[in-house]
């Protein structure tokens, strides 16, 4: 058999030892960036519950504005049964998919499954 020699031990804890360094990296970067968005959320939590008429608020209302993808009008709770449904959908095309859900689990404090369920009868 042709098969390549075995990794040295200096190698492969050389290898490890940068894989190591790129994952603290990554996770520190990672961590940072949802503080940031943490702090964001909470500062405009608090300009909420403060003054929705101040002006931070409408400098930050603006700028979102710009950015926001709103892809769902109604409540959350609709909104989670509608993606469930899509997800759900997704499965019936066994021409695309060689797959076809057959269990939900849900959170159950949602309407979901009765969506789903409902979707898949039609």
């Amino acid at each position: 058999m042709n098969l390549p020699p075995p990794v040295a031990k200096d190698a492969y804890n050389k290898n490890l030892i940068q894989i190591e360094k790129a994952a603290k990296v990554n996770a520190e970067d990672i961590m940072k960036d949802a503080a940031k968005r943490l702090r964001e959320r909470l500062l405009v939590y608090q300009l909420l519950l403060t003054d929705s008429e101040s002006k931070e608020y409408k400098d930050w209302k603006d700028a979102h504005e710009l950015k926001c993808e709103i892809n769902h009008k109604g409540s959350s709770e609709e909104m989670k049964a509608v993606a469930a449904v899509v997800i759900f959908s997704r499965s019936i095309n066994t021409y695309t998919r060689q797959l076809k859900y057959s269990t939900f689990v849900g959170d159950g404090d949602s309407s979901s499954f009765g969506w789903v369920k409902e979707a898949l009868e039609r």
